[in-house]
């Protein structure tokens, strides 16, 4: 009889011990869905931040910041990029800047292609940098600080 008891008793605990493994079983089940979910929830958030990113665009206060340490190549690569995103296009007050760069641009090249002896894509770059010197107004001093650090 005692080996009766001892047969049920173990079925039980059997039985409970699966009941307990079955509960833990659920909420580990539980555990992974609510991962999930977060983890898909965080990958669209990513790509929507990265499409967001796309529309990167520099404003007035960048420009104007570069321009006052002199910082030229930044003013060209800056208004590249909003010309690329076509971003401020046409509009007076970026489009001062973007002649700003546009000169700085052609009178670095000008310089390089003179100095390898290539006349003419110095020439070319001479009419682009003369085209962006017509478009500066009140940033026109910029021109000569250009000038002038490139003929160090």
């Amino acid at each position: 009889m005692r080996q009766n008891k001892n047969q049920t008793f173990g079925s039980i605990g059997r039985r409970l011990s699966q009941d307990k493994k079955s509960k833990g079983l659920f909420l580990l089940d539980i555990a992974i869905a609510v991962m999930s979910v977060v983890t898909v929830l965080c990958l669209i958030a990513m790509v929507l931040f990265f499409l967001e990113e796309k529309d990167y665009s520099y404003e007035n206060y960048s420009f104007q910041s570069a321009v006052m340490r002199q910082d030229y190549g930044s003013v060209m690569e800056m208004a590249g990029t909003n010309r690329c995103g076509d971003i401020h296009v046409g509009d007076a007050e970026y489009e001062e800047y973007y002649a700003v760069g546009d000169y700085f641009e052609a009178a670095l090249y000008e310089k390089i292609y003179t100095q390898q002896g290539e006349q003419e894509l110095a020439a070319e770059w001479a009419k682009k940098k003369e085209s962006a010197a017509s478009r500066l107004y009140v940033m026109s001093p910029e021109k000569e600080k250009i000038d002038s650090i490139l003929e160090k």
